[in-house]
């Protein structure tokens, strides 16, 4: 099966390099106008499910792209696939984050590397009834594509950026991950 990872389009935390985690921020007027530009990718995919976490600014995403490609398919919410648990350091600057990776695990309430790697696995686990010919979309986070693209041999850490709107494209068969794209 093919399943895309759509990373939610721009908050104003985004636009001011914070750290959101779960913190349930909406879209801001940037996030929705490239939500409704990125809606033109789609056009010659046709998803047989949708998934969104339960954060708005997933949801604000799916339905932006929605209104204009009309799937008629009612999406599934799924926290497998929700924000990294960044904990105490909500809130913070990615430049405070970063400069902390040294003793992250000692963060309170901060869910490492492989609690987030197994959640995710988890969640793609439970796709296995499915056949190879479906095309799951699962709009999401940044730090769920990073962990994919970790879990699939792409990077090997997490210090690389995925700008709002980035979609990674994976086959999943066999409990494996197949890294397809990335734009």
């Amino acid at each position: 099966m093919k399943i895309y990872f759509i990373r939610h389009g721009e908050t104003d935390w985004n636009k001011q390099l914070k750290i959101q985690g779960r913190i349930n921020n909406s879209l801001n007027k940037t996030g929705k106008m490239q939500s409704i530009k990125k809606s033109k990718y789609f056009n010659d995919l046709k998803p047989t499910k949708i998934i969104h976490t339960s954060l708005i600014r997933t949801i604000q995403t799916y339905t932006e792209i929605n209104n204009l490609q009309e799937w008629n398919i009612t999406p599934t919410i799924d926290d497998h696939f929700i924000e990294r648990r960044f904990g105490e350091l909500e809130g913070c600057s990615v430049k405070e984050f970063y400069a902390l990776k040294d003793t992250i695990e000692d963060v309170v309430n901060y869910e490492c590397d492989t609690e987030i790697q197994d959640r995710i696995r988890e969640g793609l686990e439970s796709f296995s009834e499915y056949s190879n010919d479906e095309i799951i979309f699962i709009f999401t986070h940044s730090h769920v594509l990073k962990s994919i693209m970790v879990m699939a041999d792409v990077y090997s850490d997490y210090e690389f950026s995925l700008p709002n709107l980035s979609v990674l494209q994976i086959e999943y068969v066999n409990s494996q991950i197949n890294f397809i794209d990335v734009q």
